[in-house]
């Protein structure tokens, strides 16, 4: 498996663009979850990440470039993008609701007066043909956007949440609304390419993607991108289920009381034609959750949706059945990835 993720937390204070605080965070667990899953060709474009380049506009069509060429036919590329989303409009007119959906990197620019276009965004369009590009080796691309493209949603943020949408006005750009919704973001077009596409995105076209502060225990802010940590936490489950299977996960974990009520108001969506393989390419699940322990402190915690008094169940493996229970826990001082288990009693 090959990888490429980015996250854009650094923006140019100039443009008066604010600075986001998850996707450090949302990176370094994909990260990690990743390795553990057997990805062994991982880049990474993260500021504020240990080994991570700068993700500009021309690094990261660059990575798409490489992973093109390092691709071959049977292998999974997993794509992250995370950050803030726009729009601008469309001068080439293929868009239904005449809007060119856009990433920022971290070297977005103000657009020139009269140009409607915002220097070194992201099109969906270039987004779309350098994930073609990658499909046409014979490998599978699974996408996954964790930014947002639509106002529309907009509402009093709720504390503790920030939104991953920037106002075209700011950075130069005039828009006129839409009455046309689009649930295709990445276009595509000719021959279907011999390697199968799956796109997950963190919220619906009228909507806001949020991060969130999963606060510790000791205070200490740890800000996620929502959909990005409920995914990496249900990725990080030892069994194998449909990719189906794992947004429907993801989906209602996004609505578990971990998660602050105005953040909530967030529905992803997919598309693609690889909804029902396995995750991974790997085999069937029982549909238990199985978390990693080191040292007395369980490698899992608010962003998978656990919390204080929670009671977990002991086994020797991950591999074990769900009957070879050695004893029970019960979670304290949990953090957004970490957690300390107390014994209990089963009885």
């Amino acid at each position: 498996m090959r990888a490429l993720l980015v996250g854009v937390s650094d923006y140019d204070d100039s443009l008066g663009l604010a600075d986001l605080r998850g996707p450090a965070n949302d990176i370094t667990l994909l990260h990690q979850v990743l390795r553990a899953r057997g990805a062994s060709d991982i880049t990474l474009l993260a500021d504020g990440v240990p080994g991570g380049s700068v993700p500009s506009r021309a690094a990261i069509l660059a990575a798409f470039g490489d992973l093109a060429a390092r691709a071959t036919e049977g292998d999974l590329v997993y794509i992250h993008l995370s950050g803030h989303g726009t729009r601008q409009g469309d001068p080439e007119g293929d868009e239904t609701d005449g809007l060119d959906e856009v990433f920022l990197p971290a070297d977005t620019g103000r657009a020139e007066p009269g140009s409607n276009r915002i220097p070194n965004a992201l099109i969906d369009d270039e987004i779309g043909a350098a994930v073609r590009r990658i499909r046409q080796t014979g490998a599978d691309v699974w996408l996954v956007m964790d930014s947002c493209h639509s106002g529309s949603g907009l509402r009093a943020a709720a504390p503790e949440t920030a939104a991953r949408f920037v106002d075209p006005a700011l950075l130069g750009i005039d828009v006129a609304a839409s009455r046309l919704g689009e649930a295709q973001v990445i276009e595509d077009s000719g021959p279907e390419p011999p390697g199968r596409f799956l796109a997950f995105y963190a919220a619906q076209s009228s909507e806001l993607a949020r991060e969130v502060n999963f606060r510790g225990e000791d205070g200490a802010d740890n800000w996620f991108g929502l959909f990005s940590a409920k995914l990496a936490a249900r990725m990080q489950d030892a069994g194998a289920i449909s990719y189906r299977q794992l947004f429907q996960a993801v989906l209602a974990d996004m609505n578990d009381g971990t998660v602050p009520g105005g953040a909530r108001l967030q529905t992803p969506l997919w598309e693609g034609t690889l909804i029902d393989a396995a995750v991974f390419g790997g085999g069937d699940t029982a549909g238990l959750r199985r978390f990693a322990l080191r040292h007395g402190t369980l490698l899992a915690g608010k962003v998978h949706g656990l919390s204080d008094g929670t009671v977990m169940g002991l086994i020797a493996d991950a591999a074990d059945p769900a009957d070879a229970v050695l004893g029970y826990a019960q979670l304290q001082k949990t953090g957004a990835t970490s957690a300390r288990l107390i014994p209990v009693d089963a009885g």
